[in-house]
């Protein structure tokens, strides 16, 4: 439950941040199936190379939460949730 509601409050944070101005950045143009996620790191930095490195796209970063936002494949989402340098992956969801 607790999981749960931190989730929310994250992808409710995320939500705040990318509406009021965040950081457009572009990289690798996939051409596969994806899902927007959230991924989190030791920084923005750490997070946005994780996820280029796997070959995702990252749309929007988050400063406040050390995170971005990023288009993902499924066999990257499993390759960056079992990832040690990765904190967490969340399907990126509106919160109404």
């Amino acid at each position: 439950m607790v999981r749960i509601l931190l989730c929310a409050s994250v992808l409710a944070v995320a939500g705040c941040v990318a509406t009021h101005n965040p950081t457009e950045v572009t990289h690798n143009v996939q051409a596969v199936e994806s899902q927007r996620y959230i991924v989190a790191a030791a920084s923005v930095d750490a997070a946005r190379d994780l996820v280029v490195a796997a070959g995702g796209y990252v749309v929007a970063e988050f400063d406040l939460i050390e995170a971005v936002s990023a288009d993902l494949s499924p066999a990257q989402q499993t390759e960056l949730s079992g990832h040690p340098e990765v904190g967490y992956v969340f399907a990126e969801q509106q919160v109404v």
